[in-house]
């Protein structure tokens, strides 16, 4: 019977991978473990813990004080640093590791590089193979939040532009080949502060958010139009609904 029930989860599982939407498939992998344990009924399982490697990133420390990626195992409360950052190839690195397709992990540095503005990197889980994929510049610089894989592949993140009078949306292909800026924004001409953190890519959007600005310069949540051509608000905060995202 438990054989019975496991074979059709499974089936199940794979009908909603292959039938689902991208970003729904992002769930699956979770949705697949809690319908096995539940048709094999293998309660064991669940109390059995199994020691989990975690990777991650400090903005400072290290080697030369600029930042770190490090892995850490979940019975084990000892760091193991995987890079030191040394300013050539990047210092003070944002937000968080993104895991590609390819079985890589990608970043962003908020500054250093070939000219000092920060930059894209990759590296592998056991800590081989770092890798700057793209150099910042001060027309296009000091990224910030985490990159997003999209659906059609590359990665996508967000930078400073003009000196800090703009918002760049960037692609990049994981081989690091193909930069390009996606669109940009004015801050001004959409009465919206600097946008910050890791963008969304969904149903033809780029989701992203503001500090500051909108109606009340509480902040906003943001979507563009994945041509560039068409920018608008989702929400402006009001305080009451909160502030500041």
């Amino acid at each position: 019977m438990r054989v019975t029930k496991l074979a059709h989860a499974v089936d199940f599982a794979f009908q909603l991978i292959y039938n689902e939407s991208y970003m729904k498939k992002t769930f699956m992998h979770l949705l697949i473990v809690l319908m096995l344990v539940a048709a094999s009924g293998a309660q064991a399982l669940l109390a059995q813990e199994t020691p989990v490697q975690l990777l991650g990133m400090t903005s400072r420390g290290g080697a030369a004080g600029l930042g770190t990626i490090y892995k850490i195992y979940s019975d084990n409360g000892e760091p193991i640093v995987l890079h030191s950052f040394n300013g050539a190839d990047g210092a003070v690195p944002v937000e968080s590791l993104t895991l590609a397709s390819n079985g890589s992990l990608y970043g962003m540095t908020s500054v250093g590089g070939t000219s000092g503005y920060g930059t894209i990197f990759r590296i592998d889980a056991d800590g081989s193979n770092y890798q700057v994929l793209h150099n910042f510049d001060y027309f296009d610089s000091n990224p910030n939040g985490s990159l997003t894989q999209t659906p059609d592949g590359p990665l996508t993140g967000m930078s400073i532009g003009n000196g800090g009078g703009s918002r760049n949306i960037f692609k990049i292909n994981l081989d690091g080949s193909n930069y390009r800026i996606f669109t940009s924004f004015l801050n001004a001409k959409y009465n919206v502060g600097p946008a910050y953190g890791s963008v969304l890519q969904a149903g033809g959007w780029i989701y992203l958010m503001t500090p500051q600005g909108g109606t009340s310069d509480n902040g906003a949540i943001l979507k563009i139009s994945t041509n560039g051509t068409y920018l608008t608000g989702v929400h402006y905060f009001e305080g009451n609904d909160g502030a500041h995202p």
